[in-house]
């Protein structure tokens, strides 16, 4: 009998607890950390801090400031890209497992931002000058995520996305994918 109402007891638990995500209003931070295109991980990364705000049915509005660095090879040199961008967008949620446990995420976004290559340096040790000049930047973007509750307030999040970057002398499809979590307050 013990372990029937345990068991009993267990999934009131999950009922109360499942009640207290994703409220409307619920606001939250979000940090996320990857890699770019290549995968190179100590040359090629991302991080990101958001802001989320709730809305209804699980969605939610997200704002973040993102820096990318990336590298390119010229003659045995590596030449650095940075990149700094402004992120926002809705979050669809596509996807519930186990009253919110688990959900699947779709954000349509818009983004603003500046590059610099080469730390601004135009000329090269060799005398080769770049050509490509730092700019600013806007385009849209997409990310496909998956949510997972460890508490109401702590979420794990891997994350898949891409850019279409407009204004830039070089990539235009900025793809990467990563990992973070996300603290509601």
């Amino acid at each position: 009998m013990a372990i029937i109402y345990s068991l009993m007891f267990c999934f009131i638990n999950l009922n109360l607890v499942s009640a207290q995500r994703m409220v409307q209003g619920q606001k939250g931070i979000e940090v996320t950390a990857g890699v770019l295109s290549d995968g190179n991980v100590p040359k090629e990364y991302f991080i990101s801090i958001g802001f989320t705000i709730h809305a209804k049915a699980g969605n939610y509005n997200l704002i973040s400031f993102e820096h990318n660095h990336q590298v390119f090879s010229y003659k045995n040199r590596e030449i650095p890209l940075e990149s700094y961008f402004l992120e926002g967008g809705y979050s669809f949620r596509l996807i519930d497992i186990m009253k919110g446990f688990i959900n699947v995420n779709i954000m349509p976004s818009l983004v603003v931002g500046y590059e610099q290559i080469n730390k601004g340096n135009k000329e090269l040790n060799d005398g080769a000058v770049i050509i490509s000049k730092d700019s600013f930047l806007y385009g849209g973007g997409g990310t496909l995520s998956v949510e997972t509750y460890f508490s109401d307030k702590i979420i794990f999040l891997l994350k898949g996305k891409v850019k279409v970057i407009i204004g830039s002398d070089l990539e235009v499809l900025r793809p990467g994918v990563g990992v973070g979590f996300r603290f509601n307050l």
